[in-house]
């Protein structure tokens, strides 16, 4: 009688113990849920350092991924990609992308809205679309949240974006059409970043066309230490601090 009593108390034990695990982890996914729901869309809900600067970059042929893996030599940094939900490869992406360019349309990006409110510094590395940034980082900016950021620049191109910059008003008129133009389009891209009410600190740009790898993050490696202290001195001041570079090194 004594074990019968002394097991049934143990069944009873056990069973009590199983329901409030259960009733436990009920809570705690509830919580979990309700705390997701606050979180925004592709960033952790973590504190961020306010002094560290956020990367955030597209890359299609995988030359911008490049870039930014040679400014996380040189600069502490968090990485954030952005993915475009359409299909840009091959030569069809290409032409699809060279199109939504062109009619300054935005796309679908994943994280759809990430949270940069922890950063006040922000370095934006983008492919050349059309002589504009691409598209999907493009569509970040016209998402806002960049307002009071101290923005940097990075472009990657095929052509380099001051390629006639050398040429005076009176040279033939062809490169002065195209320096007019290309100066035009540069300057469309700073405008787009600052329109955001960001403050530009700086344009930095490298050429990838018939460049290897290793010639890509060269490039990248020679105007790293400079970006740093760019990003340095922005914040110990509100004026735009917009420089510019081509970098010959990748020429």
């Amino acid at each position: 009688m004594y074990k019968e009593g002394t097991a049934m108390k143990h069944k009873i034990s056990y069973t009590t113990i199983f329901f409030a695990s259960v009733k436990a982890v009920g809570i705690c996914g509830a919580l979990l849920l309700m705390f997701s729901a606050f979180c925004p869309d592709g960033m952790a809900a973590e504190q961020a350092d306010p002094d560290k600067p956020l990367i955030v970059y597209y890359s299609r042929t995988g030359n911008c991924r490049l870039v930014v893996e040679t400014l996380t030599t040189h600069i502490d940094a968090d990485v954030l990609a952005i993915k475009d939900t359409q299909d840009r490869s091959g030569k069809l992406g290409y032409m699809s992308a060279g199109f939504d360019s062109y009619f300054d349309r935005d796309t679908v990006i994943e994280p759809a809205r990430p949270d940069l409110s922890a950063y006040s510094s922000i370095i934006l590395v983008s492919p050349i679309w059309n002589w504009k940034l691409s598209v999907p980082i493009r569509t970040l900016l016209h998402q806002g949240g960049f307002r009071g950021k101290k923005v940097a620049v990075i472009t990657t191109g095929n052509n380099p974006v001051d390629k006639y910059s050398r040429y005076g008003d009176d040279a033939p008129f062809l490169k002065r059409f195209f320096r007019d133009y290309i100066r035009g389009k540069k300057t469309s891209m700073q405008e787009l970043v600052a329109s955001q009410g960001a403050m530009l600190i700086s344009h930095h740009h490298v050429v990838t066309k018939e460049k290897t790898a290793e010639e890509i993050t060269g490039a990248a490696h020679g105007f790293s230490d400079a970006l740093a202290a760019e990003l340095a001195m922005a914040q110990n001041t509100r004026q735009p601090l917009i420089s510019s570079t081509d970098n010959a090194s990748s020429r």
